[in-house]
């Protein structure tokens, strides 16, 4: 799903944005976040370093509002009707989260954001964190950690070969389709 709708943004946006904006405002869409920003980078040809920062820094950009304002903008959308039903909806999911992240607060509210699941990441964990008066200064770090890990990780299994400089060295990650359909596994570093 996040691909087919990354695929179309760009199809729709990709000739009248510039791909850096268009990747940023991707990245902060509840749903596709990091792994929709990645997608459009990959379709748009951004530079490996490039695409990590902007999908990172607009995924990231929501979660301090989302801690701070969630319950007062649910208040004020909830006195218009045609909004009603569905922040009740987006509501009774956090609450259903919360359940289990409740017991284990800060570890939970990790594991939340750590499966990759429809209807879980930063948007979900900051709900769920807000929810149950986890403060920002205690749930930022934990989701903006998580979304740094994953963001560097599905660069590196997303093109069959990523290629970029870390200190100096260039790194190549290998990457080959074994097993059943789908499944990669990487292959070592390889240091030209």
């Amino acid at each position: 799903m996040a691909e087919s709708f990354a695929q179309a943004v760009v199809d729709r946006f990709g000739d009248s944005v510039s791909s850096e904006i268009l990747v940023f405002l991707i990245s902060m869409l509840p749903i596709l976040e990091l792994r929709g920003g990645m997608i459009a980078a990959r379709l748009l040809g951004l530079p490996l370093l490039k695409a990590f920062l902007v999908c990172y820094v607009g995924n990231m950009l929501p979660i301090p509002l989302i801690l701070l304002f969630i319950r007062r903008i649910f208040q004020w959308m909830k006195k218009f009707s045609f909004v009603n039903g569905t922040i009740d909806r987006l509501e009774a999911r956090s609450v259903r989260k919360a359940v289990a992240v409740k017991k284990y607060r800060l570890w939970g509210l990790l594991l939340l954001v750590a499966v990759p699941l429809p209807g879980t990441g930063a948007w979900t964990g900051a709900l769920v964190a807000d929810l149950l008066d986890i403060r920002l200064k205690h749930a930022f770090p934990v989701i903006a950690r998580y979304c740094q890990d994953l963001c560097a990780n599905l660069f590196a299994i997303q093109e069959n070969e990523v290629n970029f400089v870390f200190e100096g060295k260039a790194l190549v990650f290998s990457m080959q389709r074994i097993g059943r359909p789908g499944s990669r596994t990487a292959q070592p570093l390889v240091y030209p």
